[in-house]
């Protein structure tokens, strides 16, 4: 059964997916928060488990 279609990607959603591909190491997790989850539900992002910050000595 098909799922309806997604609206095109305009506005802050635009610029954080641009801000996305300008960063291939990723960005930080308060980086577009409310637009991120949505790009990683439409698979146009990847949303990696945080990872432990290291201690420098």
């Amino acid at each position: 059964m098909p799922t309806e279609p997604h609206a095109p990607i305009r506005g802050r959603a635009l610029l954080a997916l641009r801000a996305c591909a300008a960063h291939p190491q990723g960005l930080r997790h308060q980086a577009y928060p409310t637009y991120m989850p949505v790009l990683a539900e439409m698979e146009l992002v990847l949303a990696c488990p945080h990872s432990v910050a290291q201690v420098r000595s």
